[in-house]
């Protein structure tokens, strides 16, 4: 594996373990703090630029 293909993996990773579709507790989250707070949340935790 290449460094490019480590960092897709890490990318792809971290798009399914932070994916409200797969994490029903974002929805719990989202009820607590709006949409706003935990979309930035996940943004910042997949390594998005805000």
């Amino acid at each position: 594996m290449t460094a490019a293909d480590l960092e897709r993996r890490d990318q792809e990773n971290r798009a399914l373990i932070f994916s409200p579709e797969v994490d029903k507790v974002w929805a719990q989250i989202e009820r607590l703090l709006g949409t706003d707070v935990p979309a930035t949340m996940r943004s910042v935790l997949k390594g998005e630029a805000l």
